[in-house]
């Protein structure tokens, strides 16, 4: 029981402090339309698309196997291993600035993001980096309460930081940025003071093993991130560059108030699952009967939210966002949508998870997000912002379609047929 307790409150921890990261842009909103420019804020807009880029690019996407490695050297051969990581880091950080520093005429065209903020976003990624195997640690390790204490730091750094800069100091997109910059660079200055006192920079010796070993984790996860991510953000590039910087600011806004909705679909499903999971368990047709009834339920359920939701961004979207981002309420609401039909596809993605089936998700995923992207760019160019948010809405509604249906072929349930 005590066990299950402490399992249990991780996992509230977890939670919050995730649900209070995810909020920090939302709540920031109301106050930074009315002082920054749609513009400005398509400026913002695109350094965060290109830090999630370089996020997946700097270090090689070797610290995912920090949670593996944990549980299988002792803690000396650990801090070799962690040490030899952040070294292949240093290197890393600095090849990526190089090639920003040979690309960055082409790199500040395309995003509208100059290039000396362009290399502030390489080595914010670096830093994040390390600030994310100390997290990583501490999840592994139980410490859920330190782990949130950090996460929930940073986002609040970050957004008293980014409201100083920006209301105080006068800054426009750049304090903003400047915000966020300081945020994790601040967190990764006391990360590194906490793993240098718990001794886990060390001198490696066995550096070359460790170091084939987390490229060969690390190297094969680069296309998946940065192909996930061009999915996730090559909205905004199709915006910027078809539209200009304003309509993306206007676009990121109205997206950002939109996916407000996915929060509260995403803490249900963080509690929602884990039953699910121990249900299918028990394996007995009744019991896929009563599965399928409770996925009616939350369908049924997560509709009604979207519709409150729907109706409470037609009252308030003008007076959130303000007048220059008011143009913005219809991508609001299509977005609103997106997350409805996300939650859907949340509901059957767990049956797959269930089954190990993660590869076909993949491969969903991603002819459903290349159609939305071909849809967006197609439609972008006679109906502006709202064909975009269309484009992007069909990739979402193919994504649960195309799940579902991969879902009920690796778990047959039966879904036509509940009461029978």
């Amino acid at each position: 029981m005590h066990i299950k307790n402490q399992v249990l409150g991780n996992a509230l921890i977890y939670l919050v402090a995730n649900v209070f990261n995810a909020a920090i842009p939302f709540i920031l909103l109301p106050i930074l339309t009315r002082v920054l420019s749609p513009s400005d804020y398509g400026v913002v807009s695109m350094f965060l698309v290109m830090l999630s880029i370089f996020s997946a690019v700097v270090g090689l996407s070797m610290n995912g196997v920090i949670s593996i490695r944990y549980f299988q050297l002792g803690r000396a051969q650990l801090a070799e291993y962690i040490s030899t990581i952040t070294i292949m880091l240093v290197f890393t950080t600095f090849v990526s600035i190089a090639a920003v520093i040979l690309a960055g005429d082409w790199m500040a065209s395309t995003t509208g993001v100059p290039v000396g903020w362009l290399i502030v976003a390489v080595i914010v990624a670096g830093v994040q980096f390390v600030v994310n195997i100390k997290l990583t640690l501490l999840q592994v390790e139980g410490k859920a309460k330190k782990f949130g204490v950090l996460q929930v730091s940073q986002s609040s750094i970050n957004a008293i930081a980014s409201l100083w800069l920006v209301l105080i100091a006068g800054m426009a997109w750049q304090g903003r940025v400047l915000g966020h910059a300081l945020s994790v660079g601040l967190l990764g200055l006391v990360v590194m003071l906490w793993m240098s006192r718990d001794k886990l920079f060390v001198k490696p010796h066995a550096w070359r093993e460790y170091g084939k070993d987390a490229v060969r984790f690390g190297l094969p996860l680069i296309p998946h991130a940065i192909g996930g991510w061009l999915l996730i953000a090559g909205d905004r590039f199709i915006v910027k560059e078809n539209l200009g910087l304003a309509d993306t600011g206007i676009y990121m806004a109205a997206m950002q108030v939109g996916m407000g909705l996915h929060m509260a679909y995403e803490a249900f499903f963080r509690s929602w699952h884990p039953a699910i999971t121990k249900s299918v368990i028990k394996d007995e047709v009744k019991n896929r009967k009563l599965l399928v009834l409770s996925v009616y339920k939350v369908v049924s359920g997560a509709f009604l939210a979207l519709s409150i939701y729907c109706l409470l961004i037609w009252l308030i979207y003008p007076w959130l966002v303000g007048e220059r981002f008011s143009a913005g309420i219809w991508i609001a609401l299509i977005f609103a949508v997106s997350a409805f039909f996300g939650a859907c596809y949340y509901s059957t993605a767990i049956f797959m998870h269930i089954q190990n089936r993660n590869d076909l998700l993949a491969i969903n995923t991603f002819v459903s997000g290349g159609i939305g992207l071909v849809l967006s760019f197609i439609l972008c160019r006679d109906f502006g912002l709202v064909g975009v948010a269309v484009g992007m809405l069909i990739g979402k509604i193919l994504a649960f379609i195309f799940c579902w249906i991969s879902a009920n072929h690796v778990f047959p349930m039966p879904w036509l047929r509940p009461f029978s």
